[in-house]
């Protein structure tokens, strides 16, 4: 199964990163200093788009402010944010009850790589300030 990784930025500050897998209905958000992997509810019409935008394919730019995907991952302003695929892994599993487990490590791996990245290319004058990332939404 393919899964699609996604990191957010905002004002070039890391924020948080997703993974969206439409075989597995699985779409989940990380940020930064939070434990919790936040779960996105997501509706059959809003499936059908989400894999319409991931058949599409992504270029190296964000996506559009009004990406269903980017709308899902926001959920609030979505221009305040910056939105790009990253990659495109295939995810292995023996048994089908193992897939979110392997979907919530990715995504935790994900988010630890560009919170040390955000922590380590931080100009001095912004590293502690970090921008909080949208927790929840209903779509």
């Amino acid at each position: 199964m393919k899964a699609t990784v996604f990191t957010v930025t905002r004002h070039d500050l890391y924020v948080g990163a997703a993974v969206v897998s439409p075989e597995a209905r699985y779409f989940s958000v990380v940020v930064p200093g939070v434990k919790a992997i936040s779960r996105r509810s997501v509706t059959p019409e809003a499936w059908t788009l989400v894999v319409a935008e991931i058949s599409a394919g992504f270029s190296d730019e964000p996506l559009p402010t009004f990406s269903k995907i980017v709308r899902l991952i926001c959920c609030e302003d979505t221009s305040a944010y910056a939105v790009r695929c990253i990659a495109q892994p295939l995810i292995k599993t023996a048994a089908s009850e193992q897939t979110g487990l392997e979907l919530d490590k990715l995504l935790r791996e994900v988010g630890d790589v560009g919170t040390r990245v955000a922590s380590t290319s931080q100009p001095p004058s912004s590293a502690g300030r970090r921008s909080k990332a949208p927790t929840s939404a209903r779509e």
